[in-house]
Parts: C-alpha cells; sequence; structure tokens
C-alpha cells in the first residue's frame, strides 16, 4: 500500500519494473485486446500480490528478471480473476472506473481475462519452477471453485465461508509469499513460515474487504458498496449477525432478493447485531497469526516491510 511502500524506495523500484512488464505483455496483444488491458494494467491498485511475492524473495536470492516476471504473472493472473469476477457480478464499476465489461463487451472482457492467463502461464513456464508453476495453475482452479461456492442461495456456514474464502483469496496470498522464497532459493523453514503468513494475510484481507462492502463508501471502495450483498453473496458480517437473529436477517434477506427493501437496510441491520464489529476480530486473529509467522523471518528490511503491510491491512478503508 503507498504509505508502506514509500518506506522502502527498492521495493517501489522493484515494483515500477514489475508494472513496466506487465504493460509489455499486455501490447503483444492485437489493438483491439491491448487497448483495453492497457487500462486495467496501469491502475493496477495496491499490487498486493507481487508485493509479498518480491518481499519474500528479497529474503534470498534475488533474479531481478525471473522475480520481476513472475510478480508480473502472479498480478496478471489477480488481474484475469477481477475481470471475470466483475463480469459475473455485474459490477458496473472497478477501483473507482467503469469495468472492463462496461466498457468493453461482455464477450470481449472474457477473453481478455483469458488472454492475461494466457500471459501469466507464459512468463510462468519460462522462469517458475515446477513446483511453483503447479502450485499457480492449481490456484485458478481453486478460485474458480470458490467463486462457484460464493453464490449459494442461502446464507452459508461460518465454516463453508472461511473454506470459499482460503480458496478465492487466501490461496493467491500463500502463492505469492511462499513461491516468491522458493524462487529466490530460501530454506524450507523461511518457505513454510511464509506459506502460513500468506494464508493468514489473506484471509484476515478477504475477511476487511468483506466489511468494507457494510461500512465504506463508493468514493474509498471504488466500486459500489452493498455489491455483494445485491449479488447474493453473503459474507461474514451477515453470516455472524443471522446467529444472533436468524429469523430476521433471512426475512431481509428475502425481502432483498425480491427488490422489496434496499440493502442499506439489511447493513443497517447488520451493523446494529454487531456483525462489523465481531467480523473486524476474526480478522485481527487472522492479522495476529500472520505477524506471528512473520516474526520469525531473518531480519532486514523485508522482513519489516512484510510486518508494516500485514498490519496496514487491517486498517485500511478501501
Amino acid at each position: 500500500m503507498k504509505m508502506s511502500i514509500n518506506q522502502y524506495p527498492l521495493l517501489e523500484e522493484d515494483l515500477e519494473k514489475v508494472k513496466e512488464i506487465i504493460l509489455q505483455q499486455v501490447d503483444t496483444a492485437n489493438p483491439a485486446i491491448s487497448t483495453g488491458l492497457r487500462k486495467i494494467a496501469l491502475s493496477t491498485g495496491k499490487l498486493l500480490r507481487p508485493t509479498f511475492f518480491l518481499l519474500s524473495g528479497r529474503l534470498g536470492k534475488f533474479d531481478k528478471k525471473k522475480m520481476y516476471s513472475l510478480a508480473a504473472a502472479v498480478e496478471m493472473l489477480h488481474l484475469a480473476t477481477l475481470i471475470h469476477d466483475d463480469i459475473v457480478d455485474d459490477s458496473p464499476l472497478r477501483r473507482g472506473q467503469p469495468a472492463l465489461h462496461v466498457t468493453e463487451g461482455r464477450k470481449n472482457a472474457v477473453l481478455m481475462g483469458d488472454f492475461l492467463f494466457s500471459r501469466c502461464f507464459h512468463l510462468t513456464s519460462q522462469y517458475a519452477k515446477i513446483q511453483n508453476a503447479r502450485i499457480l495453475s492449481a490456484a485458478v482452479g481453486r478460485i474458480c471453485e470458490s467463486e462457484i461456492q460464493e453464490r449459494a442461495p442461502v446464507i452459508p456456514s461460518i465454516r463453508s465461508y472461511l473454506r470459499k474464502t482460503a480458496g478465492k483469496t487466501a490461496v493467491l496470498f500463500v502463492a505469492s509469499c511462499f513461491a516468491g522464497a522458493s524462487e529466490a532459493r530460501c530454506s524450507p523453514f523461511v518457505s513454510n513460515y511464509l506459506r502460513r503468513a500468506g494464508y493468514n494475510i489473506g484471509m484476515g484481507f478477504q475477511i476487511i474487504d468483506d466489511i468494507l462492502d457494510y461500512t465504506s463508501s463508493s468514493v474509498n471502495l471504488g466500486k459500489p458498496v452493498g455489491n455483494d450483498l445485491k449479488s447474493g453473496i453473503y459474507t461474514l458480517p451477515l453470516i455472524l449477525s443471522a446467529r444472533k437473529n436468524q429469523p430476521g436477517i433471512n426475512t431481509a434477506v428475502q425481502a432483498l432478493q425480491r427488490k422489496e427493501i434496499a440493502a442499506e437496510e439489511v447493513i443497517g441491520m447488520v451493523k446494529d447485531l454487531g456483525g462489523v464489529e465481531e467480523a473486524r476480530e476474526y480478522a485481527q486473529r487472522y492479522t495476529n497469526r500472520a505477524i506471528e509467522s512473520l516474526e520469525e523471518l531473518p531480519q532486514g528490511w523485508p522482513k519489516e516491510a512484510l510486518l508494516t503491510l500485514t498490519r496496514d491491512l487491517l486498517f485500511r478503508t478501501y
């Protein structure tokens, strides 16, 4: 995140190189594809997954060409999933701008997402170890499976939500941290602590993301508030609220599905029942576990940057 990256000039330089590679990769497409992809590549947001990949790699032998290319592959994989996710959710905005399927059409957006997957795996095949290439390819399957599970017609259990979150979000943070360390030839000790940290960072990140759907503004969030709720995606704040008032929440959700009430009414109920505050406690626990793992890493600025970024994610507003 910007406020943390500014403390580490070398990391900021690394991320600029990653952006250059992403732009080079999308420019290999024909003009009809590359024009749209350049827009999303230039608004790459927080670049969190490449950041965790690079910082993990900085703990070992850092081969710039390889690490920058693989960090770009990780971000392109992430961007491809976002494009497809926006299409499925029919979300009009992404990072405060019209989503790609709005500007380019749904069919073209699907193909653009597919193209990003192809460039991701092209770079992976060139630079990654077989083990890490398998991890990244398996991550795509886990993400797709979790997206299907996310759209269940009923409010899920906490266990189901956490399992889905692990597959939807945490899996790519795990891959970023572990593969970054592995490609830099870090010891199994370091790589495994980063794997654990990545899982907990990803879980905490997604829970905060779900909280922001109830608490943020469209300006800060870059997409409509309550969009998940309106799309029939029921996340931790709602699930925890339903434990306290199952009949009331069920009735409100059904009314929302029939468009008899606004999403704001359900959001108000969730807040009143303490669902947001309790969900934040879950995010805090995952963040604490991540920090415990990161504290085991070798001393140096990459470790400090990892700790700073992890703490920042808990308190972000977008």
